[in-house]
């Protein structure tokens, strides 16, 4: 059983303040936010990732290194990552709409490739869906869904990269500390 003002285990009430805030940042600042991540090598292929206030354990797997194979490689995570982003958007947009959610399912897919420049990556997403609710309030929430959706902007757009030198002379720098 739903708790009182919450749809889809989302507090609506919650949901809309934060929009409200979030909406009223955008437009003075625009969409863009500064995210960092803090990757601890802890011995062998494995790491300690900081990022975004959350702690996890990450394997490094790769057939072009050693033949080792331990984990995931970056190219699953990456995969999880848009379908947790997609997830909760539409369980979020379905709960400030009022839709109930029954089941949801999304399911990503693709090519990333990690080789040459020359190579085209592409991920595929499905999303299942299904609630109570018609096909157009359905079309209507995946729109929207896809539309605020920051992975395909993030996606299409050209990422700059800048890899600084290493600093030999490192000794505790603060500037990401995990929290």
């Amino acid at each position: 059983m739903e708790r009182v003002g919450c749809v889809n285990g989302v507090n609506v009430e919650t949901l809309a303040l934060a929009a409200s805030s979030s909406a009223s940042r955008s437009s003075s600042l625009g969409s863009i936010s500064r995210c960092t991540a803090h990757i601890k090598w802890i011995g062998e292929l494995q790491y300690e990732v900081y990022a975004d206030g959350q702690t996890f354990s990450f394997t490094n797997e790769s057939e072009d290194f050693a033949n080792i194979k331990a984990g995931l490689s970056a190219s699953p995570h990456f995969l999880a990552s848009i379908g947790i982003t997609l997830s909760t958007r539409y369980v979020a947009n379905a709960a400030a709409q009022g839709v109930k959610i029954d089941s949801l399912d999304v399911w990503v897919e693709g090519v990333i490739n990690t080789r040459t420049k020359d190579q085209v990556s592409d991920v595929a997403v499905k999303v299942y869906l299904r609630t109570g609710e018609s096909e157009s309030t359905i079309m209507a929430l995946h729109e929207h869904t896809v539309q605020t959706s920051p992975f395909s902007e993030t996606l299409t757009n050209h990422i700059d990269l800048t890899i600084e030198e290493i600093a030999p002379d490192w000794n505790g720098l603060t500037w990401c500390e995990p929290r």
